[in-house]
């Protein structure tokens, strides 16, 4: 009796499967391994299911077909299958990152099943074991059919402990899929083995199982930016990911628009689009070997699988550069600055390559369009900078950020009557971490909301458990960054705070810096609500910011800091503004304090100008608490 099968699912997978293979082939692709595999693994999925649907056919019409044509039909099938199946762990060990470092010979080894499986199905019409053909019954599965679905299962064993063990390595989209893929092949195998075995089902889930991974991996729209046609960020990094975990050299240059945010508000997004396309048009022509990407504004990296030097590229882009770029209203020129990674120079992660090329490129634009040359010092600093915002991070979990106080002596009153309370960060590696670096990278990664907080309630803590009537400390000095002062709940969360720690906000003087006060209306709507619960504010470190000094005078500030700088300035001869600026505030009514005293000739100059306090070295550098009482109640026996 001949055996004849169902076709259906079949027919609906090669749909499925050639309507992919359209997509993913007209459409630009990255270079990489996972790519190269995918693209096999839809290539053998086509040709399975039709050598499935050929050898079904003439296994049907046995009679109108020789035992030759239906033992070839049947032999591509499944040695195309047993091709499908490997493939896919091949693909799914790319993911990984870690084929590079496979040993040799456990590669051999891992495709031994594989070649044992071709063995078994090529000698098929000789020895029967994973079909037959019969001359009058026709097809027949063979005594060791069921080793189909044995090597089936080893491979799709081995692709789940390979993802698993490496789950570090992929993203958790890419570990659920490739679970999908492994599930839906394995049932798909195993209902039509043991339940359907005259339904063509194995490929249909293949071919859904495919289709789940290009929708959620493999999609080449993922890679690309619309705007310019080039790879994106993320391409990028992925393509970086794989030559670093494969150990290749390669060399990366950057390129970025000097000035690119004015240049958009004066030409306008949608031209400056247009010639952001035209540049990435030029930057693809430029040789056929580089990958270009598109990064952000006007921010293109092209990447040199050779590890070139780039000087005579360097040189053609910078003299198209020099050339206008055509708009429809008109012409614009763009200056660039530029960076080069050099291949020699170590990158130990993606996420290292990319930091470093950001982190160079914005030196070159504040250097006025200048080029780069990544080094290892850069890259020292830039690994530096990690273990910084890492010592900050835990830091901030553990709650354990030390609060310093520099104190501030009255002329008035000849003593001290107030003190800053100021963050500071020590960390078992990195020792001694100066706010001048870690208050910058807390505003950049968001957590200076969080310090702010911590610092604050240290402060309160610090009143709650000291008198400062018996220290004859009137406040304590606390600052409040930028984006704490924009937060609309600034005077619930500060004077909840100190309710905690029974202290009064006048206890409390905040200060501000000239950045924060270019948004006059939060700070004011902010600074209004402090004021009712007692608490004072000052200016700080005034003249090194650009704000306009009406609004600053339109805030109800008690106090003026003058910036050590302007302080200096004065005393080394360079500039002769201060006594101008103390008797502008003085005729305001503010308080005027000094800031960056260091000498006995400098205190007295500045108290006879008229300054209220004074702060600095010369009285004392902010230090930790148990010295700062100890200070407070000698100088103020």
């Amino acid at each position: 009796m001949i055996m004849t099968w169902n076709p259906d699912f079949e027919i609906a997978a090669l749909l499925l499967t050639v309507v992919f293979n359209v997509f993913y082939w007209t459409q630009r692709r990255l270079p990489l391994y996972q790519n190269h595999f995918f693209s096999r693994i839809l290539g053998i999925e086509v040709g399975v299911i039709l050598s499935d649907l050929v050898a079904s056919y003439v296994s049907s019409e046995g009679m109108n077909y020789s035992v030759l044509v239906q033992n070839v039909a049947n032999t591509v099938y499944f040695g195309l299958l047993a091709f499908l199946i490997v493939e896919f762990y091949f693909y799914t060990v790319s993911l990984t990152g870690i084929s590079g470092h496979i040993p040799k010979a456990l590669k051999i080894i891992l495709q031994i099943p594989f070649l044992l499986m071709e063995v078994f199905i090529l000698s098929s019409p000789v020895s029967g074991m994973v079909f037959t053909i019969d001359p009058v019954d026709g097809y027949r599965r063979g005594w060791g059919y069921l080793t189909i679905f044995a090597f089936v299962c080893i491979y799709i064993v081995l692709s789940v402990v390979f993802i698993t063990r490496f789950r570090k390595n992929v993203a958790l989209g890419q570990l659920i899929s490739i679970y999908t893929f492994s599930l839906i092949v394995f049932m798909g195998a195993f209902l039509q083995i043991v339940f359907f075995p005259y339904v063509l089902m194995t490929n249909g889930c293949s071919a859904l199982a495919i289709a789940i991974i290009y929708l959620s991996l493999q999609n080449p729209d993922f890679y690309n930016n619309n705007m310019t046609g080039l790879f994106n960020t993320d391409a990028f990094t992925e393509i970086a990911k794989e030559k670093i975990s494969q150990n290749k050299k390669f060399s990366c240059f950057g390129i970025v628009m000097d000035r690119y945010a004015t240049a958009r508000k004066i030409y306008g997004k949608e031209h400056l689009d247009l010639c952001m396309t035209e540049i990435a048009d030029y930057l693809k022509k430029l040789n056929p070997e580089f990958l270009t990407f598109y990064f952000h504004e006007g921010c293109f990296v092209i990447l040199d699988p050779a590890g070139k030097d780039f000087s005579a590229s360097g040189i053609k882009i910078q003299k198209r550069f020099d050339q206008p770029w055509k708009l429809e209203n008109g012409e614009i020129y763009f200056h660039i600055c530029t960076v080069l990674w050099p291949a020699e120079i170590a990158r130990d992660n993606a996420a290292e390559l990319m930091d470093g090329l950001q982190m160079a490129m914005d030196e070159a634009a504040e250097a006025g369009g200048s080029h780069i040359n990544i080094s290892q010092e850069l890259i020292e600093r830039m690994r530096y900078d990690g273990k910084v915002e890492s010592a900050l991070n835990q830091a901030l979990e553990n709650d354990s950020l030390e609060v310093y106080f520099q104190p501030i002596y009255s002329n008035s009153q000849g003593r001290i009557s107030a003190a800053e309370a100021l963050a500071r960060l020590s960390d078992p590696e990195l020792g001694f971490i100066s706010p001048e670096v870690f208050i910058p990278k807390a505003e950049q990664n968001g957590s200076i909301m969080q310090l702010g907080r911590q610092i604050f309630e240290k402060t309160c803590s610090f009143i709650h458990d000291h008198s400062l009537d018996e220290l004859k400390i009137d406040y304590i000095e606390i600052n409040l960054s930028p984006i704490q002062c924009l937060q609309e709940q600034l005077a619930e969360e500060l004077t909840e705070i100190a309710s905690k720690y029974g202290v009064s906000m006048n206890r409390v003087n905040l200060e501000i810096t000239e950045t924060a006060t270019t948004d006059a209306g939060a700070i004011r709507e902010n600074m209004k609500q402090l004021l009712e619960y007692g608490t004072t504010f000052s200016l700080d470190d005034y003249g090194t910011g650009f704000s306009n000094l009406i609004n600053i005078l339109k805030l109800p500030l008690h106090i003026v800091k003058i910036d050590k700088s302007i302080v200096w300035s004065y005393f080394n001869g360079a500039g002769d503004i201060l006594p101008h600026v103390i008797q502008m505030f003085k005729n305001q009514h503010l308080e005027i304090v000094a800031e960056g005293v260091e000498s006995q000739k400098m205190a007295d100059e500045l108290a006879h100008m008229g300054c209220d306090y004074e702060q600095g070295f010369y009285f004392s550098r902010p230090i930790p608490e148990k010295e700062f009482l100890e200070y407070v109640r000698k100088m103020n026996s």
